[in-house]
């Protein structure tokens, strides 16, 4: 119980609650995987927690190796926060192969080929992410792997087939409000923060 009120303090943006809830509910049950990994995600969105979120999010994986959200957590943290790109895709492809893996298993490993430079590699998993979860809800998916693909064929110097996407993909009341500031939410988390500021630079927004 004591983990997913963490879970809801970090998603109230009270990551400092959410710390502190999770470390309790690890002292209860030191052995309990989500516990690690809810306490890695919320030092993942503090500046100057990157070695304690990895260490956090290893001993959730090593717990529970089968679960591909911890695996595709892990992986974004290595990539975001210490610019491990080699080492978070090898942990993100994994999460991806999972027969359990999900539409956000897919943003992840996109958003890391994109840092780390595989823009065609990444244009790529956001047009089979689209054709695999083809029945998705989660409004933000299409989103972001329209913006994900956007910004990879605009790396790659496909600045016309970028455009295609864009209006093709977003309204003009959409497509304007990519262009406005990232959310003041967004901007506290480290780890959102320094994601969406990499494709609003691909994209010059």
């Amino acid at each position: 119980v004591v983990t997913y009120l963490g879970f809801i303090a970090y998603h109230q943006n009270r990551t400092n609650d959410a710390m502190d809830l999770q470390r309790q509910a690890l002292k209860l049950k030191p052995t309990h995987p989500m516990g690690y990994y809810g306490l890695g995600v919320a030092c993942s969105g503090q500046d100057g927690m990157d070695q304690e979120a990895i260490q956090m999010l290893e001993h959730a994986v090593e717990l529970d190796p089968s679960n591909e959200e911890f695996r595709s957590q892990l992986a974004q943290s290595r990539s975001l926060l210490l610019g491990d790109h080699k080492g978070a895709l090898e942990q993100s492809s994994l999460a991806l192969k999972s027969t359990d893996a999900g539409p956000w298993n897919a943003t992840v490993h996109a958003g890391i080929q994109f840092r780390a430079g595989d823009f065609k590699g990444c244009a790529t998993t956001a047009v089979d992410a689209r054709k695999r979860f083809p029945e998705e809800r989660w409004g933000r998916f299409k989103t972001y792997m329209a913006v994900v693909e956007a910004a990879c064929l605009t790396k790659d110097k496909r600045k016309a087939e970028a455009d295609k996407v864009l209006k093709t993909s977003f309204t003009p009341e959409e497509r304007a409000r990519l262009k406005k500031p990232i959310s003041e939410d967004t901007m506290k988390n480290a780890m959102l923060r320094k994601e969406m500021e990499g494709y609003r630079a691909a994209l010059k927004l």
